[in-house]
């Protein structure tokens, strides 16, 4: 069981307000039944974020009146056997909320002023909305997807088998063979000829059955930029390709018959192959920021990131997977002081945090990576790494 947790429900969590926030992130497992190790840790990682508390000076009375819904949370034994791979919560005066996740995160407690957020990035900064086209003789669907599922979606004028279509649109029967007008690529429509496989009539009827549909759905995605892909047999997917005008059709289609393959099947073929996009863009992110590393307009300063992003300079930052870097930030004052740990000082916090925030806040992108792929001089010792939009002078940093 999957909580939906999105864009919505991060800008919620950035919107709090409160004296103090508690953070909790914990791996857990899949699996019904009992799960005694996850309800232990999660017991302890309670029991941490209360010394965490009564260390800031919280009076032992609201610490635990904050902490109460989670630990009413553990006498819930149907929430902890439909778990995912990993449970988010946070706390603070009269709020509380929590994920399950397909997530693994690392035990984690953090308190502080704000809620700390990086863990649970990925499932929105690096998640990649698209669209699928169920092609099938005797079944059309389109549907909008993204990392949770699949969502129908009406497309005026969308044929839903072959029969509807050519009822539309029939071809004249006494023609042998035709050309096509000038089809939204500049070339010819698709227009089947010869003796060899299927009869003409019948290429003829795939292709004005394909050419409906690519009409329709290249009217709905006009003013769209997010993939295309098509689940159908290949011959008739290369009947759609040569109709299509859509300029973000993934080249490859699908393999099945959409019509005997459920919206759970479907969506997971179609996030494996939107996965494999989603990794080589960040490839060519990651390859483009180690280019320019001597450059002005990449830094691994946590200090210059830090108020690049405040000013809403980086266009993207990578970190580095379950690192911490804790300090204080002025903004008004544009002063950034690192600090050995979170006890350091009651105003501590993780930097990298704040960073992903900020950024994420001004519309840059939030790469969270293994430590081994953020680019640097030091392999698998870099913390981040930053590209900006523009360059500036720069200047001492405190």
């Amino acid at each position: 069981m999957m909580d939906l947790f999105g864009h919505a429900e991060l800008d919620r969590l950035l919107q709090a307000n409160a004296s103090w926030c508690v953070s909790v992130y914990l791996p857990t497992h899949r699996r019904a039944g009992e799960t005694p190790e996850d309800l232990i840790l999660w017991k302890n990682l309670l029991r941490e974020a209360e010394n965490q508390l009564l260390a800031r000076n919280v009076r032992t009375d609201d610490a635990r009146k904050m902490l109460q819904p989670a630990r009413l949370l553990a006498q819930d034994q149907h929430f902890w056997v439909h778990c995912d791979d990993g449970l988010a919560a946070f706390l603070a005066p009269e709020f509380h909320c929590w994920y399950r996740v397909p997530e693994p995160f690392q035990p984690l407690v953090v308190v502080n002023q704000r809620f700390h957020v990086t863990p649970l990035l990925p499932l929105v900064t690096q998640d990649q909305r698209f669209y699928l086209l169920a092609l099938a003789q005797n079944h059309v669907a389109f549907y909008r997807g993204d990392r949770t599922g699949l969502t129908p979606v009406e497309v005026e004028r969308l044929p839903q088998n072959m029969d509807e279509a050519l009822r539309w649109d029939t071809p004249d029967a006494t023609l042998q063979a035709h050309t096509g007008q000038p089809g939204p690529r500049s070339k010819k429509t698709a227009v089947f000829h010869g003796q060899g496989g299927l009869p003409d009539a019948e290429k003829r009827n795939l292709a004005d059955f394909c050419n409906a549909v690519a009409r329709a759905v290249d009217k709905f995605l006009a003013d769209k930029n997010e993939p295309l892909l098509v689940v159908s047999v290949t011959g008739l997917f290369a009947a759609y390709q040569e109709a299509a005008a859509y300029a973000h059709l993934h080249p490859e289609p699908l393999s099945g018959n959409p019509a005997r393959m459920s919206r759970h099947e479907l969506h997971r073929a179609a996030w494996e192959v939107v996965q494999k996009i989603l990794a080589q863009q960040q490839q060519e992110i990651l390859a483009d920021i180690a280019a320019k590393l001597a450059s002005p307009l990449v830094s691994l300063d946590p200090r210059e990131v830090l108020l690049a992003a405040l000013d809403g300079r980086v266009d993207t930052v990578v970190l580095a997977r379950g690192k911490h870097l804790w300090g204080t930030y002025d903004p008004q004052q544009r002063q950034v002081q690192l600090l050995d740990g979170p006890d350091a000082s009651p105003k501590a916090e993780d930097l990298l945090d704040a960073i992903a925030v900020e950024t994420y806040r001004r519309r840059g992108r939030v790469l969270v990576v293994d430590g081994s792929q953020v680019p640097g001089p030091e392999e698998g010792q870099n913390m981040l790494a930053a590209r900006f939009r523009y360059a500036v002078q720069q200047t001492p940093v405190s």
